[in-house]
């Protein structure tokens, strides 16, 4: 997206860390900014979309892809406010951004799923990644590279046609 001269609008619910996702773009010669977003709660939502348009007077495509996972809880040990907060921002929080997102946006991208590189970077979950890795049929994960990949791929032109599908950008794990 930025070699087509995109700008990127980073919506994060955690201001350092959208930072530093600015600055990693910016870097790479990009153009972007932050805004500070629980998609959870909708005005919030809504002023994202607002500061996209102020400052960019336009909004080409979305990726939305903030999501939780609870991988490390089992379920006996799960709780409702833990649930409530997953289901929250995985489902509300698509729902919420798809919403404000249609009547100014040409294309988007919906991708409610949990965050593959607090996953991979959590030591509690080393366990699970091995169980992952051997059953996928590549021998590995993906990685949060190749899924921006993907999303890249899904916003641009190349992709004028592909509406309305599940796109499983996963290895192969789920034709198993």
């Amino acid at each position: 997206m930025l070699c087509g001269g995109g700008h990127v609008v980073v919506a994060d619910i955690d201001g350092a860390a959208g930072e530093e996702t600015v600055s990693t773009i910016r870097q790479a010669g990009g153009d972007a900014i932050v805004v500070v977003t629980n998609v959870a709660d909708e005005e919030q939502v809504e002023a994202l979309v607002v500061a996209t348009l102020s400052k960019y007077g336009r909004l080409d495509g979305a990726f939305n892809n903030a999501g939780l996972s609870q991988a490390n809880v089992l379920l006996h040990e799960l709780t409702a406010e833990q649930r409530r907060r997953t289901q929250s921002v995985n489902f509300d929080g698509v729902f919420f951004c798809m919403k404000h997102e249609i009547a100014p946006c040409c294309r988007w991208v919906a991708a409610p799923s949990p965050m593959v590189q607090a996953l991979v970077s959590d030591p509690q979950s080393a366990d699970l990644i091995e169980k992952l890795r051997v059953s996928h049929p590549l021998g590995r994960i993906g990685v949060p590279e190749e899924i921006a990949a993907a999303a890249v791929w899904l916003l641009s032109d190349k992709a004028s046609v592909v509406t309305g599908v599940e796109l499983a950008v996963d290895g192969g794990f789920l034709a198993i």
